[in-house]
């Protein structure tokens, strides 16, 4: 981006009539205070997908559909839902054109409260979007203990972090195969829940002492 800079403003200062230099691609890892529409380049620019990080989740939801108004739902919420999945997608616009992007998929980390997250599932909606979130409630416990730092640790966990970070995307779908094992212990899981679903909705039960 420097190098960038430096050409835009040597072009700028010669009033040059040709084109400006290319402006290079935003390589990031996460997003935090953005729209669909930013997010739409930010995907594109990073096909890898990207985290997003928000200290507040409930800010998310409410800035869903906020330069819009509309009668029949979110339009927001539709694009987060299709971020789970990834996979390519194609934007038209009319002024802007059409923007291909090769992997529209992020994963959404974030703090949240207690009270909010009960209003939040209490008003589930049929597109599944609070479904797929993973609720982890943490509790301090102690004071905790003062020890030297593994540092050992901590070196391996940054060397995959880089490892991560350097690995590159392949073009299309990958399919996986589970190893014999791993795919006789999912048809078990599977077929237990089937079982599970033709049961008849459980009910509590009072019963005096």
């Amino acid at each position: 981006m420097e190098q960038y800079d430096i050409d835009l403003a040597a072009w700028k200062k010669m009033r040059s009539k040709g084109k400006p230099p290319a402006e290079p691609k935003r390589r990031r890892l996460s997003a935090d205070d953005t729209t669909v529409e930013a997010l739409r380049r930010v995907l594109d620019e990073n096909p890898r997908g990207v985290g997003i990080i928000k200290d507040e989740l409930g800010n998310l939801f409410a800035s869903f559909d906020a330069y819009r108004t509309s009668k029949t739902g979110s339009k927001d919420r539709g694009d987060y839902c299709e971020l789970y999945q990834g996979g390519p997608k194609w934007i038209d616009r009319v002024e802007k054109g059409a923007v291909y992007v090769s992997h529209w998929g992020a994963s959404i980390v974030g703090n949240i409260q207690p009270e909010p997250v009960k209003q939040l599932m209490g008003k589930i909606t049929g597109d599944g979007l609070v479904a797929r979130y993973l609720v982890a409630h943490c509790e301090k416990n102690g004071r905790g203990i003062d020890r030297t730092p593994n540092h050992a640790a901590i070196e391996t966990y940054e060397n995959v972090i880089k490892r991560l970070v350097d690995l590159e995307p392949s073009d299309g779908i990958e399919t996986f195969t589970f190893a014999p094992q791993a795919q006789g212990y999912l048809d078990v899981i599977r077929n237990l829940a089937e079982s599970m679903k033709c049961l008849p909705t459980p009910r509590m039960h009072s019963r005096r002492t």
